[in-house]
Parts: C-alpha cells; sequence; structure tokens
C-alpha cells in the first residue's frame, strides 16, 4: 500500500501544477512517484501507468541508456544531475528537454528523493540550429565570396596576361598609383610593391607617343575626360611595340574626377598583323590586276554594287561607269543572260554558289568570254546578304578547249581510219578509241569498244598486262618487239607492240595508246633465214673442210711434179732438143703457178668465212706493217710510198694488213717502166671512213673498173704479168666483210688509177699519226 504524500509533498505538487514545465519526484532507486499534470498532459497517458519505472517508456530509445548511464553517475556523489533527452508526446513526436534533478540526502547519507524538472528546449534547439544553419550559410557566403573575388582576381590576372593588358588606378586625392602584375611586364619591369610614376617610365616611350598620353593623362586629370590612343613604347629586340591606352575617370557626386581607371594592351602583334595584312591586300590587289582577275562586291538588298579596275578593263567599260547589276546585265550578249541570271537567282537564294560562263561585247566590236564565280555571305533570309565574287578572262581558255576538242575528233578519226592496229585508252583503262584493224587483229566487233573497260573486253587478260598498263600510266613506254600469243586453235601468233602514255594539256598522264602489228610471218621468215644461215654456215664449214683437204691432196701431187721438173730442168736443160728444155720450163712454172692459185684461193675462202677479230686499228700503223712485208719488193723496184694522216677504225687488224699489202703490190706489179709512186690518204665522213690507194702505174679502162674485182678476172696475160685474178676479189671480200664497199676511179690527169673503200668510222678517237 502506497503511504500518503505528506503535508511538504502536497505543497510541493500544488507549486509544481503552477509551473509550464514537466515536474516530478523519484525515490532514491529511480522509482517515480510524482509525474505532474503538465507530464501527464504532455504524455497523453495516465500518471498510473507512468509510476514506478513506467516513465522510462516516454523517454526515446536512444536516449535511455544515456540517461540511465548519467543518472547511475549522478547517484554515486550524491550529485545534481543535468541531462538533455528526448521525451514522446501524446502525438508519437519526440522533442527535447533540458532535465536537472536534484538528490535529497539523508543524514546517513542515502537518498531519500530526486526533485526534477524537465524543460521543453525544442524550439530552442530548434531556433539554434537555425542559427547555426544561418552562421555556417553566412561563413560559407563569405567563403564562396572570398573563393569568387580569388578566383576573379586570377581570372583577371589570367585575362590580364593572355591578352597582354595591364590595368592601373589613380586615386587623384591620395596621389597613390596602383598597377597590376602586367603592367610591370608591359614595360619591361620586375613586379614589385612600389610602383613608379608614369612619368619615371616616360623613357619606355616613343617621344611623340609619350607627348600625346601625358596630355590625354592631363585632360582626364583636370577635365574628367575619358581616352583611347595607340602608343608606340621603346623597340626591343623582337621589333616595334605598340599599345592602346585607355583611361575613365570615376566622378564623384559633385561631378569631379575622384580616380582614374586605365589599361595599356599590347596590341605589337596585332599592328604587325594589320600591317602585314594591308601589305597581303596590296600584293592581292597587284596580284589580281596582273592576273586579270576581276573582283566584286554585291550587298543584294541595297543593290550596291563595287569591283576593282580589272573589272572595268574585263567589261571594256570606262573607269567613270558606275558599277551596277543593270551595267553587269547588258554588258552580256543577250543570248547568255538568262543563264547568269538563273545561276546568280540559285545563289541568292542560297541553293548553291554562282558559277556561270558568259561572253561580253567589247567597244571594237570582239568578244570576251567571262568566267564568274561567287558565294554567298550571311543567311538568305538575312537583309544584309552580301555575294562577292571574281571575274576571269577564259577566252583563250575556252578557245584552246575548243581547239583541243577539235584535235581530239581529228585524232579519234585518224585512229578510227589508220591502216594500224591502235587503241587509244584513258587513265581509267576505258577505250576512247580503236582503229579497225585492231577490232581485226583481235576478232572484234567493229564500233563496239568505245565506252568500254578494256578488261570487260578481255576477261581473261594475263596479270602481266595489267602490271604493264599500270607502268604506262605511271608514265613508262613498254614495248616488245615480238610477243608471242598461242590463239584457241594452238596457233601461236606473234605481235610487236608498243604502250606509251599520253598527256593532257596540264601535263598529267590521260591514258595511253597501243600501237599493234601481227608480225608472225616476218618472225617466221626469220627464222627460215637463221635456219638457213645455219644450214649455210654448215655448208660453209663442210667447204672449208673440204678445201683443206682438196689443197692438201692437190698440193702433194703438185709438189711432186714441180720436184720432178725441177730435178729434169737440172739434168736435162741443155742436153736434149729445144723442145725439151720449153717442156721442162712450161711444167716448173705451171706447178708454180697452180700452187699460188691454190694458196689464193684458200686465202679467199678464207675470208670469206670464220670470225673477225675486230678491235680499234690505227691505220697507219696496219700500213707500216703491210709496208714490211713487202720491203724487198718496194726496194727492188724504187718504190715512192707516201702515206699521209689516216684515221683509226673498227677492224680486223691481219685482214687490213692483207688489203693493203695487196693493193699496193699491185700498184708496184703494173707500175709500167717509171719506178712506182703510190699515195694513201683519207676522207673521214660522219660514219664512215674512206680510205684512197693511188698510183701512176698502167691504169684501168674504165669499162674494166667492176669486172677486175670479180675473181679469176685478168686483163692482161701471164707473159705481161704475173697472177691468178684473185687478189682484188679478196680485197673486196676484206672490205665487205666490214661493212665497207671499194670502188675503182680514173685520176683526172689520167695516169694511173685510184682505189677508193669505205670502213666504218671509230667515233671518240682521234686520228693516228
Amino acid at each position: 500500500m502506497t503511504p500518503l504524500p505528506s503535508q511538504a509533498d502536497l505543497d510541493f505538487r500544488r507549486i509544481a501544477e503552477l509551473v509550464p514545465n514537466l515536474v516530478w519526484t523519484c525515490r532514491g532507486d529511480g522509482s517515480c512517484d510524482y509525474l505532474s499534470p503538465q507530464w501527464v498532459a504532455y504524455t497523453g497517458r495516465p500518471a498510473a501507468e507512468q509510476l514506478g519505472f513506467g516513465w522510462l517508456d516516454a523517454i526515446h530509445p536512444d536516449d535511455r541508456q544515456h540517461t540511465n548511464d548519467a543518472w547511475q553517475a549522478a547517484v554515486a556523489p550524491r550529485s545534481d544531475l543535468d541531462i538533455d533527452f528526448r521525451i514522446r508526446r501524446y502525438d508519437g513526436a519526440y522533442r527535447w528537454f533540458a532535465t536537472r534533478a536534484v538528490p535529497e540526502v539523508l543524514e546517513d547519507g542515502t537518498i531519500a528523493r530526486w526533485y526534477g524538472i524537465s524543460t521543453d528546449t525544442q524550439d530552442l534547439r530548434d531556433q539554434e540550429a537555425a542559427l547555426q544553419g544561418l552562421h555556417r550559410d553566412l561563413d560559407q557566403r563569405v567563403a564562396d565570396r572570398t573563393a569568387d573575388l580569388m578566383r576573379a582576381r586570377v581570372q583577371l590576372e589570367m585575362a590580364q596576361y593572355i591578352t597582354n593588358t595591364g590595368s592601373w588606378s589613380l586615386d587623384l586625392r591620395t596621389q597613390r598609383l596602383q598597377w597590376s602584375d602586367e603592367m610591370f611586364r608591359l614595360f619591361g619591369l620586375p613586379v614589385s610593391d612600389a610602383v613608379p610614376s608614369f612619368g619615371d617610365v616616360q623613357a619606355h616611350f616613343q617621344t611623340d607617343s609619350w607627348r600625346r598620353f601625358d596630355a590625354g593623362l592631363a585632360r582626364a586629370i583636370n577635365d574628367g575626360i575619358a581616352f583611347e590612343i595607340e602608343v608606340e613604347l621603346a623597340s626591343t629586340e623582337r621589333g616595334r611595340r605598340f599599345a592602346i591606352a585607355r583611361c575613365n575617370p570615376a566622378q564623384t557626386e559633385k561631378g569631379r574626377s575622384a580616380r582614374l581607371f586605365g589599361t595599356f594592351q599590347d596590341v605589337s602583334e596585332l599592328v604587325r598583323a594589320r600591317h602585314e595584312r594591308d601589305v597581303a591586300l596590296e600584293r592581292t590587289a597587284l596580284a589580281t590586276q596582273f592576273a586579270g582577275i576581276g573582283v566584286w562586291d554585291w550587298w543584294v538588298d541595297d543593290d550596291t554594287l563595287t569591283w576593282n579596275d580589272e573589272m572595268h578593263r574585263l567589261f571594256d567599260l570606262p573607269q567613270e561607269c558606275t558599277p551596277s547589276y543593270e551595267v553587269w546585265r547588258n554588258a552580256m550578249l543577250p543570248e547568255d543572260r538568262a543563264e547568269a541570271e538563273r545561276s546568280l537567282q540559285e545563289t541568292i537564294a542560297g541553293t548553291k554558289d554562282f558559277l556561270s560562263t558568259y561572253r561580253v561585247r567589247q567597244r571594237d566590236g570582239s568578244q570576251r568570254i567571262i568566267r564568274a564565280t561567287a558565294k554567298l555571305n550571311g543567311d538568305s533570309g538575312d537583309r544584309s546578304r552580301r555575294i562577292i565574287g571574281i571575274c576571269v578572262d577564259v577566252t583563250a581558255e575556252v578557245l584552246a578547249e575548243q581547239a583541243g576538242a577539235s584535235r581530239l575528233a581529228k585524232l579519234r578519226d585518224f585512229i578510227r581510219n589508220a591502216p594500224a592496229a591502235i587503241a587509244m585508252l584513258d587513265a581509267n583503262i576505258t577505250y576512247i578509241e580503236a582503229s579497225r584493224r585492231w577490232t581485226e587483229l583481235y576478232a572484234l566487233p567493229e564500233g563496239s569498244l568505245v565506252g568500254r573497260h578494256h578488261y570487260d573486253v578481255f576477261p581473261e587478260i594475263p596479270e602481266r598486262w595489267k602490271q604493264i598498263h599500270q607502268q604506262v600510266l605511271s608514265g613508262t613506254v613498254c614495248s616488245h618487239p615480238e610477243d608471242p600469243f598461242v590463239r584457241e586453235s594452238g596457233e601461236i601468233q606473234y605481235i610487236a607492240w608498243e604502250a606509251r602514255p599520253w598527256y593532257d594539256d596540264e601535263g598529267r598522264v590521260g591514258g595511253m595508246m597501243f600501237f599493234n602489228q601481227d608480225v608472225t610471218d616476218s618472225v617466221t621468215l626469220r627464222q627460215q633465214l637463221e635456219h638457213q644461215s645455219r644450214e649455210l654456215q654448215r655448208s660453209n664449214d663442210d667447204l672449208q673442210q673440204f678445201a683443206y683437204a682438196a689443197s692438201h691432196d692437190l698440193q702433194e701431187p703438185l709438189r711432186a711434179v714441180a720436184g720432178f721438173a725441177q730435178i729434169l730442168g737440172r739434168r736435162y736443160t741443155g742436153r736434149l732438143d729445144d723442145d725439151a728444155d720449153v717442156i721442162i720450163r712450161h711444167m716448173t712454172e705451171g706447178a708454180t703457178r697452180m700452187r699460188t692459185l691454190i694458196d689464193d684461193l684458200l686465202t679467199f675462202s678464207r675470208v670469206g668465212s670464220g670470225t673477225a677479230n675486230v678491235a680499234t686499228v690505227p691505220l697507219r700503223l696496219v700500213v707500216e706493217d703491210a709496208l714490211a712485208n713487202i720491203a724487198h719488193s718496194v726496194s727492188e723496184t724504187g718504190a715512192i710510198i707516201e702515206v699521209a694522216d689516216l684515221p683509226a677504225v673498227d677492224a680486223d687488224r691481219t685482214l687490213m694488213i692483207q688489203l693493203f699489202q695487196n693493193l699496193i703490190g699491185n700498184s708496184l706489179k703494173y707500175a709500167g717502166r717509171a719506178a712506182p709512186r703510190v699515195t694513201i690518204s683519207s676522207l673521214t665522213h660522219a660514219d664512215r671512213v674512206e680510205v684512197r690507194v693511188r698510183d701512176w702505174g698502167i691504169g684501168v679502162p674504165p669499162a674494166a673498173a667492176e669486172r677486175v674485182f670479180q675473181i679469176f678476172q685478168r686483163l692482161h696475160t701471164r707473159d705481161e704479168y704475173a697472177g691468178t685474178g684473185v687478189g682484188l676479189a679478196l680485197c673486196r671480200r676484206i672490205v665487205e666483210r666490214h661493212g665497207g664497199s671499194i670502188w675503182l676511179t680514173q685520176p683526172e690527169d689520167g695516169a694511173g688509177c685510184i682505189v677508193h673503200f669505205t670502213l666504218p668510222v671509230t667515233r671518240g678517237h682521234d686520228a693516228e699519226r
């Protein structure tokens, strides 16, 4: 049974019911024995349910352990309890309460009761939170603003650095001048807190520029007038320097200048670019003038047309003529106007660029062909539409194109009717034209090739031909004298062909030309000739072997006959009758002549066969060797031999010695009664050397000038002059073996004869002395 409250308790409770706070009391063990009506009303639960330890159910679950720990901590030292925790309201919401409890301690030190009061601090907490939020927001705003200002400063410095712009300000009251870092760099000074005055940097200005800047600064200070001027600064190793100086005064309410704000922007690159632009424009104007290019500029909506002097020349209009659309239109031939105006309207509408070729009549009655191109600047719906274009005189070009087209038509007609197999293809290996012989050669339908690809016409063309085509299209001339082609019948056809590139007017490879010829008959004939030549060579070899064998078989009995005749002559000459002596002498002479004839025939045979050892031979040395071989005859006859300067030739040295030996020997033999005289000279032509051997002997009748070079042909009897009739025939064979010719003429004085023969000249060799 719960004891009744004392009078003191009742008084306490009456006071508790008068305050707005939640008042409660607990025993020393923490069990609640009183809850004020405010507590009961706040929690919405009967007091009976919350007395004892039931009041803990109203405490926020997260705060219960903390509350218990704080209670236990206050019990031991018997100290006051100050704690904040949340209490559930009747609607289920939790609010913060600041709770203070004071213990009633008995004399024995035990806690008899706790007296507590809980004050609602939720609104205060909310206000503190709001205030803290405001503080945080303020701090963030200050931080953000500071960061913005720092970023703005960095961006300003970066912008000034990028744009080469330095800023300055001047407080007119304190005369304090401030410079940005870029100002220091602009004037080539180290960045410092010590800012120089403008007077200190006067030396960094060109004289006239400083004078204008100083005057502008004075007007800004005295009259509040802003200025913007271009000044030239002192030059550096990079060249001349220019800057735009600007100043804006900040005025007080009374209209007086209180502060000046200004900038210096380095525009050296801009000035240089402007100068280069002006030079480029001047060059462009000169280029268009010298190139004959007319430039025009038409503001469509205002119908304002301007053009350069070259346009006046192209249209043959006086300089005082004001350009306009009508002037341009009327200058054209009437039949060209519609097309030009249609193209111009498409350009105005923005559908395509202007491109037109038209004729304009000159004042002398001639015509000039103009090609005009232009481009629209601005939207087709913009009221500031502008068309900029050029005009070029293409009269010569168009006439050349027309002439080229005419030439091409003639060329195609020539190819089509050429009596040879010719085909003309473009760079894509497509037929432009082909001759009738071409279609006949390849058994193609006539008139079916133009416009067709070569590989479509010949689908099984070998890969090597495709490679040849690419070589030709790269500028190489390819050919083959006799390319074998196997026909479907198995027959081999030989084609001589040449493929060469053809070039357009700009010098570029435009395609290729094929020239083909069926040389099967020629190849067959050559093969037959080669076969016959081999057979002839074999026959000559057999004949030469036969000649050697025959000469051996003939000379053996001939030597026996000659030997017996000589023996008879030594033993019986003068012992028998005169007829016997004559017979013995005829036998000896006949054997000697026969041996000489056989030797001459063998020599003649050897000259016509075998391989000549051709080398560069100085003819003067050859003549000396020939004279050495017949030195006895020269000495015996007392002959006079005169040898002029002779060149070197490509010949067989041994045969040349034999040639001169025979010719000089003949001159000695047929000298007549006077002492022989022989001259040897030469005359060099473009591709051959003509050698002349002249004597003053008995000569040769003109009628016999050709016959004497035939074998066994003699003009005299053996009793008059010894010989076999082989000598001059041998000379002809030697000369012809070297690709030359030999003939005989009569001297103008009629004495003796001149033997002429020619030999191929050796180029690059001086005459041998």
